[in-house]
């Protein structure tokens, strides 16, 4: 439990109607504990909603979960069915010298990460664990070469944390693949790889509602005093919420910054050309703006009604200027992009641009500094604890 002595089955309380509190809330209510949800916003979900258009669905943020055990069973105790990715999302591409690439590094460069696993799988990962303060970039050139960082490292960390090779940790985004951990593995469950509900990432939140308010849990809209509290909330609302109430907690986490990001959902007429397969990356030396694309109808069914859907991503850490442009620039952008890569000018039916000035932490040293400092600070900072995707 998060929580020592007498609050250990004691009513709990969290801050934030998200996914990171509603998830939490559910999570204690199921191990027994009262639970009071506390959101101060016109809707719960945070960051997650679905839209229905004419032409398809359009997700305001992540679009699938990776499957396992868990996810699978909350989904079914929930009422939520899930849908399994296609067979074509398997096929993920990266582009390298305008071609879209499902392996993208000559010769020598595979020569070398082959050289690199399977000693591997003799001495174990240990030898290829980050420094403290490592940058990706650092840890990349020194162990599995620069092209290899630039074109297979580099676009899948940008797709996944939105910055740059310079300035992410590589402690907090590659030691969970290097460190031998004791930790019990979660059992697989019957999905494999990416799974979504049905009616998309929106079902989640009502669903979660639904239950916590079955089983006596309760909505408000201000925290209680003297409750054992969860605070759900990204780092910069999560420390206004801590302001004279955990004065330690409250200055470390605004040492974390957050990243910008645009994502614009667009359907094209299906006679277009499009990637064929879950979507593709762009390395930062391919000239693209863009970080990378999504083909949404070739990923899960039913996210296109006669056309091709695709969910463009823009901005992170080192374009946070993509939020001045308005949504035609940022469509004509989106165009012009769409166009060097495909080499035919797509005709666009409709589209969605959603805006997030802070939309993600950025996994830099910063963060990993402030994650150690947090780790012991908490339990000296009486009922709160932190949860979030930035831990």
């Amino acid at each position: 439990c998060f929580f020592r002595g007498p609050f250990k089955m004691a009513e709990i309380q969290v801050i934030g109607g998200g996914f990171s509190g509603l998830s939490a809330a559910y999570f204690f209510m199921n191990a027994g504990h009262r639970v009071r949800i506390v959101e101060t916003g016109e809707r719960i979900g945070g960051l997650l909603e679905t839209l229905q258009t004419p032409y398809g669905p359009v997700e305001t943020a992540a679009n699938a979960l990776i499957a396992n055990s868990i996810v699978e069973k909350t989904a079914s105790d929930l009422g939520i069915p899930l849908s399994p990715a296609l067979k074509t999302a398997r096929r993920r591409f990266i582009l390298r010298d305008k071609k879209l690439q499902r392996w993208p590094l000559r010769a020598i460069s595979s020569l070398r990460l082959l050289g690199i696993a399977l000693p591997l799988r003799i001495i174990g990962r240990s030898p290829l664990l980050p420094r403290p303060r490592e940058s990706v970039r650092s840890w990349g050139e020194r162990t599995i070469g620069r092209e290899a960082t630039d074109y297979l490292l580099g676009p899948a960390l940008a797709g996944i944390y939105a910055s740059d090779l310079d300035q992410l940790s590589a402690n907090l985004t590659l030691a969970k693949f290097f460190r031998r951990s004791k930790k019990v593995k979660l059992p697989r469950g019957r999905l494999r790889g990416s799974v979504a509900p049905i009616k998309g990432m929106g079902a989640w939140a009502p669903a979660f509602r639904r239950s916590l308010e079955l089983n006596q849990c309760s909505f408000a809209s201000e925290a209680v005093a003297g409750l054992p509290t969860i605070v759900a909330l990204p780092p910069p609302a999560a420390s206004k919420f801590l302001a004279g109430r955990a004065p330690a907690l409250e200055a470390e986490l605004k040492k974390i910054t957050m990243l910008p990001i645009v994502t614009v959902t667009a359907f094209f007429s299906p006679e277009t050309s499009s990637v064929p397969g879950f979507g593709c990356l762009f390395p930062k030396r391919e000239g693209y703006r863009a970080l990378g694309v999504l083909a949404n109808d070739r990923i899960f069914p039913n996210r296109s009604m006669d056309s091709l859907a695709e969910t463009w991503l823009f901005g992170g850490a080192l374009d946070s200027d993509i939020l001045r442009l308005s949504d035609r620039e940022i469509l004509d952008l989106l165009i012009e992009e769409r166009t060097k890569m495909h080499g035919v000018r797509p005709r666009l039916l409709h589209s969605k641009v959603t805006r997030w000035e802070g939309a993600i932490p950025h996994y830099d040293i910063h963060l990993e500094n402030a994650l150690e400092n947090l780790a012991t600070m908490e339990f000296r900072e009486g009922n709160f604890r932190l949860f979030g995707n930035y831990r």
